[in-house]
């Protein structure tokens, strides 16, 4: 049984609900803990799953976010004032809103997958010769 799209929702929930509670600084703790204790990642030895993963959770739990904020307040008018001030176009902040969280989320994943491998013997030593 493929219990991907659970842990994907599951995954996606937390980020919903730390970035609703304390605003970005919960993505790459919730991803770094995820890649962390992921067993997938323990059973592949690869942090590549985890930080995409991560990456794609973040950015469509920031998707939701800004599309509830779009039904429900005044997104639309402010997206256009920013981007006359920013010169930016409405789609450039909403590519930036989205991949914001998903460079976040996917750097912490993948630098907590490495430093999951080292601890765990992954890493090689290379003798340094005195």
């Amino acid at each position: 049984m493929n219990r991907f799209p659970i842990r994907f929702m599951v995954l996606l929930g937390l980020n919903l609900m730390g970035t609703e509670t304390l605003g970005w600084w919960p993505v790459p703790v919730i991803a770094a803990l995820w890649a962390g204790l992921s067993p997938r990642f323990q059973a592949t030895g690869s942090p590549a799953r985890n930080a995409l993963t991560s990456a794609a959770a973040a950015a469509v739990s920031w998707a939701v976010l800004l599309g509830w904020g779009a039904v429900h307040g005044p997104a639309a008018g402010l997206a256009r004032q920013l981007g006359e001030i920013m010169h930016v176009p409405v789609w450039g902040l909403l590519a930036i809103n989205l991949l914001f969280p998903a460079a976040l989320a996917g750097s912490a994943a993948w630098l907590a997958g490495l430093a999951g491998m080292g601890f765990r013997g992954g890493w090689r030593r290379v003798p340094v010769s005195s």
